[in-house]
């Protein structure tokens, strides 16, 4: 199929970037991303967009802390785009390269959590936390 110029193979996909791809070019992803909203119908776009907005500024949480919530859930979920994108506001939102780290820290601890439970799993066919005194924060 060509488009503006492009000319790609057309495949289902859930999501217009593969994420899980490192060597995926930003001129890749905004391209992606332009054809996906393109091809988007428009009431999906704003239910879309209205839903994200409604979580990004939520009014429970300051717009501080949603930025920081957001930006560890796409640490979390290995969303390279979604980080650049988070990083891209830190300064306008005044969060400190501290609350970064500590905002990695967690991402880090839950995902190192994950990871021993699921090879105790493994191990012993339980995982450590089905007895509540072997849980921990």
């Amino acid at each position: 199929m060509n488009y503006k110029g492009y000319t790609f193979k057309i495949i289902l996909i859930k999501s217009p970037v593969d994420y899980t791809r490192h060597d995926q070019t930003d001129k890749e992803f905004i391209f992606l991303n332009k054809l996906y909203l393109e091809i988007m119908l428009q009431n999906q776009k704003k239910a879309f967009d209205d839903f994200y907005q409604s979580a990004r500024h939520n009014g429970v949480l300051s717009d501080k802390t949603s930025l920081l919530v957001h930006l560890g859930a796409a640490m979390a979920a290995g969303c390279y785009p979604c980080m650049k994108y988070y990083m891209g506001q830190v300064d306008k939102e005044g969060v400190s390269d501290d609350e970064i780290s500590a905002v990695e820290s967690i991402v880090m601890a839950v995902s190192a959590g994950r990871i021993r439970e699921q090879f105790s799993e493994v191990l012993t066919g339980k995982g450590t936390c089905e007895e509540e005194d072997n849980c921990e924060d």
